[in-house]
C-alpha cells in the first residue's frame, strides 16, 4: 500500500510539473514570431528572454524526471513483488528508474554530464515493453 501511495504522489507530482511547464513552450512561439520581425537590441533582448525560458524549462523538466524515477521505482517494485508481469520487466523498470534518477541528479550538479542518455533509453525501453505486454498479454 505504501508503494502505491508513493507511486501516486510522485507520478502526479511529475505530471503537475510538466503541466505547469507547458506555457513556457507556447510562449517561445510568440518570442520567435517577434524575433523574426525585429532587429537590433530588441532582437538580443528576445534572444535572452528565450534562453532564460529554456533554462527554466530544463530545470523543471529535470525535477519532473526525478519525480518520474521515484514513482517508477515504486511501480516497478510492485511489479516485481506481485508477479503481474514477468519479473524481468519489473527489474528493467527498477534499473531504468535508478539510472534516470541518478543521471538526472548528476546532470543538475554537473550540467555537462551526458550519462543520463542511458537512463532515458532504458526508460523508453521499459515503457514500451510494459505497455506492449499489458496491451497484448490478454491476446496471448
Amino acid at each position: 500500500m505504501l508503494l502505491g501511495i508513493v507511486l501516486l504522489i510522485f507520478r502526479i507530482g511529475e505530471g503537475s510539473i510538466q503541466f505547469i511547464n507547458e506555457p513556457n513552450y507556447w510562449s517561445l512561439i510568440k518570442i520567435a514570431e517577434h524575433y523574426s520581425v525585429t532587429n537590433g537590441a530588441k532582437k538580443n533582448s528576445l534572444s535572452d528572454l528565450a534562453r532564460n525560458k529554456f533554462k527554466t524549462k530544463d530545470i523543471r523538466f529535470k525535477f519532473a524526471m526525478i519525480f518520474w524515477s521515484i514513482g517508477t521505482l515504486a511501480f516497478s517494485i510492485i511489479l516485481v513483488t506481485s508477479e503481474i508481469v514477468p519479473q524481468i520487466v519489473g527489474w528493467l523498470g527498477i534499473i531504468s528508474s535508478i539510472l534516470v534518477g541518478f543521471g538526472t541528479g548528476i546532470k543538475l550538479l554537473k550540467p555537462k554530464f551526458k550519462g543520463e542518455v542511458i537512463g532515458g533509453l532504458s526508460a523508453i525501453l521499459f515503457e514500451v515493453i510494459i505497455g506492449g505486454y499489458l496491451l497484448f498479454s490478454s491476446l496471448i
